[in-house]
């Protein structure tokens, strides 16, 4: 196998073998905070849990953002195991920290 930089492609000529090479590019490249989910072909951010749509490069189109909580049943369909593992985690992490947040900061005022 042919050794790379970041952002120069493997080219391995199997098509399975390419693939996951890019798809390993991608996710090296993004921020910490950002996960790509290659079945569907998102960027999610999941400290808030905001979905990205990816370019062709893998890179997040920024200006087209949408909350996590917004897509519809089908979207989840179309996600892999892992994929789906992770919107899900991300998803209940995001509630969790902002009900959490709120219920902590409720508690402190009654005292």
């Amino acid at each position: 196998m042919k050794k790379s930089k970041i952002n120069t492609p493997v080219i391995t000529g199997d098509k399975d073998t390419d693939a996951s090479l890019d798809m390993e590019r991608i996710n090296q490249e993004l921020p910490k905070n950002e996960i790509a989910l290659h079945s569907v072909g998102s960027v999610l951010d999941t400290e808030v849990a905001v979905l990205y749509p990816m370019n062709k490069d893998g890179s997040a189109d920024y200006g087209s953002a949408f909350c996590l909580e917004d897509v519809d049943g089908q979207w989840f369909e179309e996600l892999s195991e892992a994929d789906h593992l992770i919107a899900h985690q991300t998803l209940a992490t995001v509630i969790n920290n902002v009900f959490g947040l709120r219920g902590e900061s409720q508690n402190n005022e009654k005292r």
